[in-house]
C-alpha cells in the first residue's frame, strides 16, 4: 500500500502563516494512510491531507529557515493544489562545493613535522632517562 496516492503543487504554502509563501511539492495521502491527531478538526470537502518533506522549504541563497513547530503533514485547501507541470522548471541542484555552513567547522590546518625535525641537535644527542613505575 502506498502512502502517497499523487503528488502536486502546493502554491503558496505558507506553514500557517509562518513563513512567506512558497510553492511545494506536496504528496496528496492516500485515503487511511495517517490518522490526524484528535485535536485536529477533521478535512471538509474543500481540503486534503498532505506531505510536504520539510527539507523542500527554504533556499540555502536566501538562508531561510523552517518555522519553529514545521509540521510535515497538512490539511491543505484544494484550491491552492495543482498538477506538477509535465517537465522540471529547473535542473537539480549540484553545487561545485557545499555552503560552509553545510559541511561544519574545519579543524584548524598545521604544518606537520617529524619529531626528529623538533629537536636541537644538542638534545637529540643527550640520552633520555626513564623512570621505572612506583606499584603501590
Amino acid at each position: 500500500m502506498s502512502i502517497i496516492a499523487r503528488y502536486v503543487c502546493w502554491r503558496g504554502h505558507d506553514a500557517g502563516g509562518t513563513l512567506p509563501p512558497v510553492d511545494v511539492l506536496a504528496g496528496v495521502l492516500a485515503p487511511g494512510a495517517w490518522n490526524p491527531p484528535t485535536s485536529w478538526p477533521p478535512p471538509t470537502e474543500h481540503e486534503l491531507l498532505v506531505y510536504v518533506p520539510p527539507q523542500w522549504l527554504g533556499d540555502w541563497e536566501t538562508g531561510r529557515r523552517l518555522a519553529p513547530g514545521y509540521q510535515h503533514v497538512w490539511s491543505a485547501p484544494r484550491a491552492n493544489l495543482h498538477p506538477l507541470p509535465p517537465d522540471p522548471l529547473h535542473e537539480p541542484y549540484r553545487p561545485a562545493t557545499l555552503p560552509d555552513i553545510a559541511t561544519g567547522p574545519r579543524p584548524p590546518s598545521f604544518p606537520r613535522r617529524r619529531a626528529a625535525a623538533r629537536r636541537s641537535p644538542a638534545s637529540a644527542s643527550a640520552p633520555t632517562r626513564r623512570t621505572p613505575a612506583v606499584e603501590s
